[in-house]
C-alpha cells in the first residue's frame, strides 16, 4: 500500500468508519466510561478497538484485519495473534497512523 496515495487514505477512512460502527453496535453500554475525562482521539478508538476484540467473533475478525492492514502500511511488524493487538498496541499504530497523516498533509501543502 501506498500511504501517500489518496486512495490508501479514503480506504482508511472507510474502514475506520466501518469497524467503530460493527464494535459501536456491539459495546454502546461500555462506551460512555471513554468519552470521561481527557483522553485523545487514538485513546478513544483505541478503547473501542480494543473492546471490539473482546467481543463476538465475527466483530473481532473486523478488528484483527484492521488492524493488521495498518500495521502492514506503516510498515510495522503485524500482529500474530489477537491476544497481541493490546489497547496500548492499537493506540500506537493510530498515534503512528495520526502521526503519517498529519506529514502527508504538511507535505502536500508544501507543493502547493
Amino acid at each position: 500500500m501506498n500511504t501517500s496515495s489518496a486512495t490508501f487514505w479514503r480506504w482508511v477512512d472507510s474502514a475506520i468508519i466501518y469497524v467503530i460502527k460493527k464494535v459501536a453496535m456491539a459495546a454502546i453500554l461500555g462506551l460512555q466510561a471513554v468519552f470521561i475525562g481527557a483522553f485523545t482521539l487514538a485513546d478513544k478508538i483505541a478503547y473501542i478497538l480494543a473492546k471490539g476484540i473482546d467481543l463476538a467473533e465475527n466483530i473481532s475478525i473486523w478488528v484483527e484485519l484492521l488492524m493488521r492492514k495498518l500495521m502492514q502500511a506503516l510498515g510495522m511488524a503485524v500482529a500474530l495473534s489477537k491476544k497481541e493487538l493490546t489497547q496500548s498496541l492499537i493506540r500506537h499504530v493510530l498515534t503512528r497512523l495520526t502521526e503519517k497523516a498529519n506529514r502527508e498533509a504538511r507535505n502536500a501543502l508544501k507543493k502547493i
